[in-house]
């Protein structure tokens, strides 16, 4: 078994295939392994900054988009052994974080946070879709970070992209539709004591939201369901760990249950 201290991305095409991208310091590398027994290392790049994430398009290409050490932000196209490069900023850039990549309507959007200039401890969520071969961009919202930057999730639903993210210690939640072509105003989940991390799913027609938060000197996880038609309405909250310094939840969907 390998375990890897930097990020892991990795990608499953149709059974047949997987892609696992990683960095090590500066370079970004894939391992490619194929069902009949093949192995490939390769170096994608060997001026990564800090931020990536992959998804799968429908015609099992992998699209890649990466910070480099210069900031700009870069879209690479991997489809078998073919690779195809686009520098995607044309001016200077500020460095970002939380990058997330996710198909929604079969085109392709990417959230990311960024400081704002001038301003203590507050981010700018930016998104930008791609549609018809044209990027689009949207302000998303600005929020202040508490103690450290706590990560986002986003969600597809139907027509809707959910995003879930932190303003200071509140949870928040934000639908986008793309056919009105704007982001919807926030929604308070959580109350706002001191909290870490953050996951959610949506499953027939519920939010299941897991989180860390601080109780007496320890983290313990929570969860809260809350029930989606044209509003949200909590029906559940439960804590579902011990005091013992609990972190970093994650939900994971058993279609068996």
């Amino acid at each position: 078994m390998v375990f890897y201290n930097n990020r892991v991305s990795i990608a499953d095409v149709n059974g047949k295939e997987i892609y696992l991208v990683r960095n090590i310091d500066n370079q970004l590398i894939l391992n490619y392994y194929s069902y009949n027994g093949d192995i490939v290392e390769v170096i994608l790049a060997d001026n990564f900054l800090d931020e990536f994430d992959i998804l799968i398009k429908d015609d099992d290409s992998i699209y890649l988009i990466y910070q480099d050490k210069q900031y700009n932000l870069n879209l690479m196209i991997v489809k078998g052994d073919n690779r195809t490069n686009h520098k995607l900023t044309a001016e200077k850039f500020p460095k970002i974080y939380e990058l997330n990549l996710i198909l929604h309507n079969d085109n392709l959007s990417m959230i990311f946070l960024y400081p704002v200039k001038n301003a203590h401890n507050i981010f700018q969520i930016e998104h930008n879709l791609l549609k018809d071969d044209k990027w689009h961009s949207y302000l998303v919202d600005q929020v202040r970070v508490s103690q450290v930057l706590n990560p986002i999730k986003l969600i597809n639903k139907d027509e809707n992209l959910f995003l879930a993210y932190y303003y200071e210690n509140q949870i928040c939640l934000k639908s986008f539709s793309e056919n009105d072509g704007e982001w919807k105003e926030s929604i308070v989940l959580t109350d706002n004591k001191e909290k870490l991390y953050l996951d959610m799913i949506y499953d027939n027609g519920y939010f299941h939201l897991v989180y860390s938060e601080a109780v007496d000197g320890n983290y313990i996880i929570k969860y809260k369901m809350f029930k989606y038609n044209t509003s949200l309405i909590e029906e559940h909250e439960a804590d579902i760990s011990r005091k013992s310094n609990s972190s970093n939840p994650t939900i994971i969907k058993n279609d068996d249950i």
